[in-house]
């Protein structure tokens, strides 16, 4: 077994549950990239890139299953740099997926996200959909797991809502009311007005058009 995002949040928890029920794991790591305690807890590291497609080959090479939580979004958000969501999510998953099959892997197990066929038209969206779209092509039995996004990313500086520093960037005009005071205030709003318009025959009747005279009458 392979896991291909080892390094991050999710993939490392996920190669200590992995090692705690006694599976031989490896992992893929950037060859710049530290690899943390994978080795002290007993994973086997092996260097390559999602970007690298001759180091995908040697690490895929006799491995029954893939089971992949990279993706670039992180270190985009966080303004580490490196490749784009294109290169990894799209191009480099691809390629893991291509590769993966050709050498003979049985499973796949694809960390995809909630919300992620909502058609935004957003570049990670384009390339998890591709991607799923890729694995249930492929012969491998397949698992996708379309989890939401951690809270510490929704109430935290890299989803601009910075609880601590007690500030939120707003992306527009901020122009939308979404106070439960107001919304409650709107919809009562909107209640008077259907009631007044409908509960009363006569003002409902002095509301309707007459026609023109230039217009013919039921009579005619």
């Amino acid at each position: 077994m392979i896991l291909v995002g080892a390094t991050g949040e999710l993939g490392g928890r996920v190669v200590r549950q992995l090692l705690g029920r006694g599976a031989a794991v490896h992992c893929l790591v950037r060859p710049r990239t530290a690899d943390g305690n994978l080795t002290a807890l007993g994973a086997q590291i092996a260097r390559g890139d999602l970007t690298n497609v001759a180091s995908l080959r040697l690490a895929c090479a006799g491995v029954d299953t893939v089971v992949s939580t990279a993706t670039a979004i992180t270190r985009l958000l966080t303004g580490d740099g490196g490749p784009s969501i294109r290169e990894v999510d799209g191009v480099g998953m691809a390629a893991l997926v291509d590769i993966a099959q050709a050498a003979g892997a049985t499973r796949f197990v694809y960390l995809s996200y909630a919300g992620v066929d909502a058609g935004l038209g957003f570049p990670l969206e384009r390339a998890k959909l591709a991607t799923e779209l890729r694995l249930r092509a492929s012969s491998m039995r397949v698992t996708i797991v379309r989890p939401a996004a951690y809270q510490e990313i929704h109430f935290g500086p890299v989803g601009r809502f910075d609880l601590v520093a007690g500030k939120v960037a707003v992306i527009g005009r901020g122009a939308l009311t979404t106070s439960p005071r107001s919304s409650r205030s709107s919809r009562s709003s909107r209640r008077r007005r259907a009631s007044s318009s409908s509960g009363d025959p006569k003002r409902s009747a002095a509301t309707r058009r007459s026609p023109s005279p230039s217009e013919p009458s039921a009579a005619s």
